[in-house]
């Protein structure tokens, strides 16, 4: 039986969201899993919401679609959370081994993204406990490159030329393992008085942080705190410029940076150094640029992801595996020491789409819908 939807109040607030960019938010999501059923699906959502596919310049609020679809089509212990969920926990068990892996991406830049001539930032790994062989080199560019500099999580271009727009393709190289360890020993390298989120802590945290401070050890501590995010917050998707009410009483939704950075926050208001990462997870449907943070316990840095919220809310066992421990992905920026960020300081939202082994990923300001640049990745394994 097909789901019945419910009638949409979509801000205008992302004036040029793709429907292509909401298909493939909904076929990550397991809904449905056949590509061309897919569409037909999500275009059929779209005309119960008045929302012509034949006209993709009307605007779509793209996050309050998507959640708007898990809460209807995603109901937790239904056929497509229970499909979401296993399809997940296999890719997980797949990615779980070491392997090597070659990762290329292609990062195009748009006049309107650039407000130095000629400059580009792409990302470069950054130190990993279990990938100290990263290699990378620039494989092409579409114009001529004048000078080159590289920063820990970084390498800062400078380019010949005047154009609308310029391409520079890069190769990451590396053998993969899950992070099951302390990714380093050393103390924070500058003193700490509190992680600043960009995000108003929500009340529904806040209100229970005092009587997480009542557990004698650190360890304790940051358990209770994985355990409170897993059952008072809700997976979704949330625009990065996002503040949340501190007054609301709404269970809050969260992506990888908004949960990223509220953890962190909450750790080092319990009393723990804490630190947010960014880069991207490798799944076999493509990599994909991910946020997760690590805390710093027993002179060690561990890491903390909720990126396996949704399938550790209802399997203790999964939990406990997502805790202190990551699958595969290579590492780009730490905050705030080393980091890969090429946009301007505007509001932006992204969108996604794969093609022919292709993920890409289009970054858009928020406010005028106009694409600021675009990354295609690509993966091989052996």
């Amino acid at each position: 039986m097909k789901p019945v939807f419910p009638r949409l109040e979509l801000e205008e607030v992302f004036p040029s969201s793709s429907i292509d960019a909401l298909v493939h938010e909904c076929l990550h999501m397991g809904w449905p899993l056949d590509p061309f059923e897919g569409r037909a699906e999500v275009e059929r959502f779209l005309r119960f919401q008045g929302i012509s596919p034949q006209d993709p310049s009307r605007p779509i609020d793209l996050y309050a679609a998507l959640n708007a679809v898990r809460q209807v089509c995603w109901t937790e212990g239904g056929e497509l959370w229970t499909r979401y969920v296993t399809s997940r926990r296999t890719n997980v068990e797949k990615m779980s081994m070491p392997q090597a892996v070659a990762l290329r991406l292609c990062r195009t830049y748009y006049r309107n993204a650039t407000p130095g001539r000629g400059r580009a930032r792409l990302p470069v790994p950054i130190e990993h406990p279990t990938q100290s062989n990263e290699t990378w080199k620039i494989l092409s560019s579409t114009v001529p490159i004048v000078e080159q500099r590289e920063h820990p999580g970084a390498l800062d271009l400078t380019l010949e030329g005047d154009t609308p727009s310029f391409s520079v393709e890069i190769e990451y190289r590396a053998d993969v393992m899950p992070q099951r360890q302390s990714s380093h020993g050393e103390a924070p390298r500058v003193p700490r008085t509190g992680i600043r989120s960009p995000f108003v802590l929500h009340q529904l945290i806040s209100d229970e942080l005092p009587s997480l401070m009542r557990e004698s050890s650190l360890a304790a501590r940051i358990q209770e705190l994985y355990k409170l995010f897993l059952e008072r917050l809700v997976s979704g998707h949330v625009h990065h410029s996002t503040r949340t009410s501190t007054g609301s009483t709404e269970r809050l939704s969260f992506d990888c940076v908004t949960g990223s950075w509220l953890f962190a926050e909450c750790a080092e208001r319990l009393g723990i150094p804490a630190r947010v990462l960014s880069g991207v997870i490798l799944n076999d449907f493509g990599p994909s640029p991910h946020f997760w943070c690590e805390v710093h316990l027993n002179g060690e840095w561990l890491p903390i992801d909720l990126y396996g919220w949704d399938l550790s809310r209802d399997d203790t066992s999964w939990a406990a595996r997502f805790f202190l421990s990551l699958e595969c992905r290579l590492r780009f920026e730490l905050y705030p020491h080393a980091f890969s960020r090429f946009l301007p300081n505007i509001p932006w939202f992204i969108e996604r789409h794969s093609s022919s082994g292709i993920s890409y990923v289009t970054y858009r300001c928020q406010r005028t819908g106009l694409v600021l640049a675009e990354d295609a990745w690509t993966m091989k394994t052996p």
